[in-house]
């Protein structure tokens, strides 16, 4: 569920563009989150919304290059690196999907979350 975490890998922050970028070989954000998934035997299907063709081809593109313990050291040290600086941005990793809510003691949850981890970036 949520293989791009909603959005966020899709579209990273510009320190972690920077790190993926600079990796070997070059790949879309989306293309390193869905190999990473890929990668782990336990994964047999990926689902992921899609809301163009030009998405449905690089799903499919992204699919055809996969498969469990494909990725090289290389590879799997760049997403420990992301993994890494994901972490010190953003320690608690809401998506703000709305799953934790309505807070049944009407807990602004999701604003909490992002207030929490704004402050931290700053």
């Amino acid at each position: 569920m949520e293989p791009l975490l909603g959005g966020t890998l899709a579209n990273p922050h510009p320190e972690i563009l920077s790190l993926l970028n600079n990796a070997n070989p070059q790949r879309s954000p989306v293309d390193w989150a869905l190999q990473w998934l890929w990668n782990k035997p336990e994964v047999s299907a990926l689902l992921r919304g899609m809301s163009s063709f030009k998405q449905v081809q690089q799903n499919i593109n992204s699919a055809n290059h996969s498969g469990a313990y494909s990725l090289r050291s290389e590879e799997l040290n760049t997403i420990s690196r992301v993994q890494s600086k994901y972490s010190s941005m953003n320690p608690i990793p809401c998506t703000k999907c709305g799953y934790c809510m309505p807070c049944p003691n009407q807990v602004d949850i999701l604003r909490n979350f992002e207030l929490f981890n704004t402050a931290l970036v700053i």
